[in-house]
């Protein structure tokens, strides 16, 4: 059989949905599946990945893949409306469109959410995990970056997720980093951190822009910036050579998880039982307010949070350190 697969949301989404791509080619041995993805660098994700034949940016998708090639179309479309993905995988010629249950409120996780697609597939799933193909490069990696030698190394991953959906109401929250615990509490916790690990600060194109006014607060012998110099690739690898990682509820947490490390994520809105690092070796910062994870009801309350996201306030940095120790007891 050949399968197109639609998954044009984040990081995140991305190795949630592995899982079941992997299930597919145990069940079909003979299964072509290319893949869709949003932005370019989202498929170095797939990279050795020996199920997907081909990977290509939505923008692409229309000139790349031939009209009339595919058996089944799959819509990993977890937020949007899913119409535009059916039109896409129609326009390509897929004979069957099956797509991910969309739910107001969420009552299991999203690995298992996209496991669910298999059922209507008449596929029986028999691994669960998300798991990265890497390169044999660990050795590498600790040589180049000094891992593992005389102290244990924790990476920590300060992104967020920036608030700018048309179902803002409250102009206050545009814009906002609705998943960011705050930076100078980063800072502090980097700065404590440093005084017995090797800290990794690892991020993208826009930490390195919001971090900028913190750099020379961790400008520490034990603390190494390297926030917007890697690619997805080196970053997973980098993940992979760590002891621990620490980040909020975001995609390099998703990323870390399924390269097997250690993972501690702060958590808000987001429950960690609904869309948290799917991992063995997952844990978790939780809040202590009542009004946490509105994310799972969407609408008004999670996208115009009158609290000051005091959720995430209500964690702190000593929560974090305490929990770091006994991880890495």
């Amino acid at each position: 059989m050949r399968y197109l697969v639609d998954i044009h949301h984040g990081i995140g989404d991305c190795i949630c949905f592995m899982p079941t791509i992997d299930n597919i080619a145990i069940a079909d041995k003979h299964a072509v599946i290319d893949i869709v993805v949003l932005k370019q660098n989202y498929g170095d994700l797939f990279l050795n990945n020996p199920n997907i034949r081909n990977v290509i940016a939505l923008s692409d998708a229309p000139k790349m893949f031939a009209p009339g090639k595919y058996d089944i179309g799959i819509i990993a479309d977890f937020i949007s409306a899913k119409w535009m993905s059916v039109i896409l995988l129609k326009y390509l010629g897929c004979k069957k469109v099956v797509y991910v249950h969309r739910k107001l409120k969420w009552t299991k996780h999203l690995v298992l959410r996209c496991l669910d697609v298999l059922e209507l597939l008449g596929i029986e799933y028999t691994i669960k995990k998300p798991q990265l193909y890497l390169d044999d490069r660990k050795a590498e990696i600790c040589d180049k970056y000094d891992f593992g030698k005389e102290m244990k190394t924790i990476a920590v991953c300060m992104g967020g997720n920036v608030i700018n959906n048309v179902s803002v109401k409250n102009r206050a929250m545009k814009g906002v980093n609705f998943k960011q615990w705050p930076y100078k509490r980063y800072v502090k916790l980097i700065r404590i951190l440093g005084e017995k690990y090797k800290v990794i600060l690892i991020g993208g194109d826009k930490e390195e822009k919001e971090f900028a006014n913190y750099r020379d607060a961790v400008n520490l012998v034990n603390v190494l910036n390297i926030i917007g110099k890697t690619s997805l690739p080196e970053s997973a690898q980098i993940l992979s050579a760590c002891d621990l990682v620490i980040g909020n509820d975001t995609g390099m947490m998703h990323l870390a998880g399924a390269a097997g490390t250690a993972t501690l994520s702060i958590h808000g809105p987001t429950d960690p039982d609904m869309c948290g690092t799917f991992s063995e070796r997952a844990f978790f910062i939780t809040p202590k307010t009542k009004c946490k994870y509105c994310y799972a009801e969407r609408g008004d309350k999670y996208f115009n949070c009158t609290t000051g996201l005091s959720c995430l306030m209500s964690i702190s940095v000593d929560d974090v350190i305490k929990k770091v120790d006994e991880i890495l007891v």
